[in-house]
């Protein structure tokens, strides 16, 4: 019976060292002020001041006769300086385009024939590069 008793006081003792270590870990939430509840007010029926609002036609800036000269100097300089790129990016778009398109036929046509079609396509893409 001496063992038994033994191992009964060392969970009693670990179980009391838990509560007390819980106990520690959780007492700085109770210590926290809490916020006090904040009045509301009451209504009040005093007029606002008039605003303004101005809407401001932004297209008009690079309109060619009557828009902002150094705008539409700087928008057209802009537009010359990207347009190879702006050509690039069409041309992969349009390649994309064509390869999504012979996917979907390939993965359309009966077993076996798209994939022999699909490698003598693919020899010629490699040819061609």
């Amino acid at each position: 019976m001496k063992p038994e008793k033994e191992v009964m006081r060392k969970i009693t003792r670990l179980i009391t060292a838990l509560a007390f270590l819980a106990a520690v870990a959780v007492s700085p939430v109770f210590a926290q002020p809490k916020p006090a509840a904040q009045p509301t007010a009451p209504p009040t029926s005093a007029t606002l001041p008039e605003s303004k609002i101005a809407l401001i036609n932004t297209d008009e800036f690079l309109d060619e006769k009557q828009g902002i000269a150094r705008l539409i100097a700087a928008a057209k300089k802009a537009d010359t300086a990207f347009e190879p790129t702006r050509k690039e990016l069409q041309q992969l778009q349009q390649r994309m385009q064509q390869l999504q398109d012979e996917i979907t036929k390939l993965q359309q046509a009966p077993p076996g024939q798209g994939l022999i079609q699909g490698r003598s396509r693919q020899s010629r893409i490699s040819s061609s590069s």
